[in-house]
């Protein structure tokens, strides 16, 4: 998990526009025609000390990656929070899987659950729905609650997260907190089964074609072709 976290944040760091503007650099330009990361690092902190979360949420990625400076866990942990209390979303997010994993703060699940809520509600943030969906199922942090669970999942799943698509595919295949559906059950598994790797990426059980080959030997030809239709009119919400 703690691998999974690092692999987030700098995913994120390279992809995100916010943050390349916020260290100064264009979208034509490389970090090393710029100027060396240690000016990148002066040039951001009065943003992030005037109060600007993207610019303090960027900080917070360099000190954890230790980009321009020596990795200081305890800093990018103050920089993140500054930024998810300013409202960004990814610094709530990461907040959320650090005091969920115990990195560089004392484990916190209640803590954890109350960051992915924010980027998960208000920030429609699919990472933190399907992890607030995960507490609810395992019952950390929150009450353990199947109902909850799914409700999350499904709020991930219709953004095309597909280890979400894949648990309720489990969820209504075996009626934990729904009423079982083995038509809705063979929906989700055929959803996710496009991206199964990313979804194996989270466990290497949540492989959806396998799922679904079991699932085929327990339906009706009726069944199928019903589920089939409800895979066709799907569509995935922003």
């Amino acid at each position: 998990m703690k691998r999974f976290l690092i692999i987030t944040v700098v995913a994120v760091f390279a992809v995100g526009g916010g943050v390349w503007f916020y260290l100064g650099g264009g979208f034509g330009e490389t970090w090393g025609e710029r100027s060396p990361e240690a000016e990148q690092v002066a040039a951001l902190e009065p943003r992030a000390e005037g109060g600007d979360p993207h610019a303090q949420y960027a900080l917070g990625v360099l000190c954890h990656l230790g980009r321009g400076m020596e990795m200081n866990m305890a800093a990018a942990v103050r920089w993140y929070t500054r930024a998810a209390e300013g409202g960004h979303v990814e610094a709530q997010y990461v907040l959320g899987r650090l005091y969920e994993e115990g990195e560089a703060v004392r484990q916190d699940y209640f803590r954890a659950a109350e960051w992915y809520r924010l980027a998960a509600g208000l920030g429609r943030h699919a990472e933190a729905q399907f992890a607030l969906g995960r507490m609810y199922f395992d019952g950390r942090g929150v009450p353990h609650d199947f109902g909850e669970a799914i409700a999350w999942y499904q709020r991930a799943a219709r953004r095309g997260h597909p280890a979400a698509q894949y648990l309720i595919g489990v969820m209504y295949g075996e009626g934990w907190g729904v009423e079982r559906d083995r038509v809705e059950a063979y929906k989700w598994f055929t959803l996710a089964i496009p991206r199964s790797d990313e979804a194996m990426a989270v466990s290497p059980r949540y492989n959806p074609l396998k799922a679904r080959n079991d699932l085929v030997t327990r339906m009706t030809r009726h069944q199928i072709r019903r589920a089939e239709q409800r895979v066709a009119q799907w569509r995935p919400r922003s």
